[in-house]
């Protein structure tokens, strides 16, 4: 009886280790954080006038004018392109 139970625990342990490997190897990939993006303000406009950016970019906006400015965020409809229907909008302040 014994010599079973000694037989059995190589192959536990080489059960245990094989499901610490598995586990480890279905973690999510980490995502690269986009590069930030500068909107420079000079002579009363801003450069680039049209900025697309994926989801985590930050944005930087510089004043290269001597008077002080704003850069305020608007209103942005989205909606589902599955079900149209599905509407909502992101109001950034």
């Amino acid at each position: 009886m014994n010599d079973i139970r000694f037989g059995l625990l190589p192959l536990a342990i080489i059960f245990i280790a094989l499901g610490i490997c598995l586990g480890a190897s279905t973690t999510q990939p980490t995502v690269a954080t986009p590069p930030p993006v500068t909107v420079k303000i000079e002579n009363f406009s801003f450069e680039p006038r049209e900025l697309k950016v994926s989801v985590g970019t930050t944005v930087t906006w510089i004043n290269e004018d001597d008077v002080p400015h704003t850069a305020t965020a608007g209103t942005y409809p989205y909606y589902c392109k599955v079900h149209p229907h599905m509407k909502g909008i992101i109001v950034v302040k």
